[in-house]
């Protein structure tokens, strides 16, 4: 003999109830009578949610939870959808942000540059400015040195023949 446990909702198309039989199914075929609800077990009162014997209204009842768990599952999705929407916006907007940043140090860098090149430039041209008049000055000093010692080469070498003609015109050898 093999027993085995149905629920009672399936024998009397009852749902919602906790009702348990125990069914007796025997092997082999007797003329005994087969006794099908031999226990119950667990009882709970039936909910009235739907009607009993009302099986059109059933299929209605599924139906309207079908739609409702269809427009449940459509909102939870186009929820999760907006909020990717919004992270990928937000990522774009860091994205740029962190790109203008780039850009700004990079224009920052290039103008920093561009100062100290102009700073260098102006330096080494007032530097060379600097180095062109001392040169110049050196070269007038020398200059006014060269002068002024040709001058007294020029000095010397008319009195040196002055005194030569002095000499020419005094001396007993000088022929006039």
């Amino acid at each position: 003999m093999r027993r085995s446990r149905v629920p009672v909702c399936l024998l009397q198309g009852q749902h919602g109830a906790l009702w348990w039989v125990q069914v007796n199914i025997y092997r082999h075929c007797s003329n005994l009578p087969i006794n099908l609800f031999t226990s119950m077990a667990a009882s709970q009162p039936n909910k009235p949610t739907m009607k009993e014997d009302g099986e059109d209204e059933m299929a209605g009842w599924w139906e309207k939870a079908a739609k409702k768990l269809r427009d449940e599952d459509a909102a939870k999705l186009k929820k999760k959808e907006e909020e990717l929407e919004k992270e990928m916006k937000r990522e774009e907007r860091a994205s740029m942000a962190m790109r203008a940043r780039e850009a700004a140090l990079v224009r920052k860098c290039e103008e920093a540059l561009k100062k100290r090149l102009k700073d260098f430039q102006e330096r080494t041209m007032k530097l060379w400015a600097i180095a062109a008049e001392k040169e110049e000055r050196d070269n007038q000093i020398f200059m006014e040195r060269v002068v002024k010692e040709a001058h007294l080469i020029r000095k010397r070498k008319e009195e040196e023949e002055e005194e030569r003609k002095k000499k020419k015109g005094k001396g007993p050898c000088s022929t006039q």
